[in-house]
């Protein structure tokens, strides 16, 4: 099963988005490569090692799933592939991103996945891979919405300046899900501070990552609205045929923190 699609970053002509440069696409893909953790709640530890010819290789805990992959970043840094070597049920599955400009001042992320015969996903009718391929996508814009908030707060210079940088204490020092999130992690007390605000709008909390990047909730549009300072509205994709629903502004929250 091989599928892929494109994710628009910036286009000026279809998206209000504020533009992401092209440095910080490519930061975000070398921040992928060895702290995925930090665009994916759902990992609970990750181990990333050094491997011969610039090659990485990492070990990813899902629950009870154990990956262990190998990371290539190209030169440049324009394109990512993460390969599955194990566990055998899973191996030789890939996923491939590759920063791409077909115009100017327009940049999208191509995300190709490759998945080796005989596996589940092989055996799903034309419906259920449908399904699959957009959650694949949904994910996938998840990583964008990721990334542009790290670029916004300067996250993504600071984090690969200490990995990075030969005069670092840091230098190389790949971090565990737990270590990150006490150095780069909201802290206990804000992150319960904005649980207590949610839920003090009527909205219910369904999970609660160890990365505390993320407050999972469901709740009502009238909550929503309320506790977010937002009016979601519907409209018409751009260049698509379908709609969707959008907040008519920046959420924002009634609510103090110290980070």
């Amino acid at each position: 099963m091989e599928f892929e699609h494109v994710v628009i970053v910036n286009d000026p002509e279809r998206s209000p988005a504020p533009p992401e440069p092209l440095a910080a696409l490519i930061a975000a893909l070398r921040l992928l490569a060895v702290h995925p953790q930090v665009f994916d709640e759902d990992i609970d530890d990750v181990e990333v090692a050094p491997a011969s010819g610039g090659v990485l290789a990492r070990k990813i805990v899902r629950g009870k799933l154990v990956l262990h992959e190998r990371v290539t970043l190209s030169t440049g840094g324009r394109a990512l592939e993460q390969t599955v070597e194990a566990p055998d049920t899973l191996a030789g599955a890939s996923r491939r991103i590759t920063i791409e400009e077909p115009a100017p001042g327009v940049l999208v992320l191509r995300f190709r996945y490759t998945r080796k015969h005989g596996t589940v996903e092989s055996e799903l009718s034309e419906a259920e891979r449908g399904v699959l391929r957009a959650a694949y996508l949904d994910k996938d814009r998840d990583f964008v919405a990721r990334l542009r908030d790290l670029s916004r707060h300067g996250a993504l210079d600071t984090l690969l300046s200490r990995l990075y940088d030969r005069s670092s204490p840091d230098y190389r020092k790949f971090l565990s899900v737990a270590e990150f999130t006490d150095q780069f992690g909201p802290t206990v007390q804000d992150y319960q501070a904005v649980v207590a605000y949610v839920q003090s709008y009527g909205l219910t909390v369904t999970d609660t990552p160890k990365n505390r990047l993320i407050v999972s909730l469901t709740g009502t549009v009238a909550q929503v609205n309320s506790a977010f300072n937002v009016k979601m509205n519907t409209y018409q994709h751009p260049t698509e045929s379908r709609n969707f629903f959008s907040p008519d502004r920046e959420p924002s929250l009634n609510v103090s923190t110290q980070s």
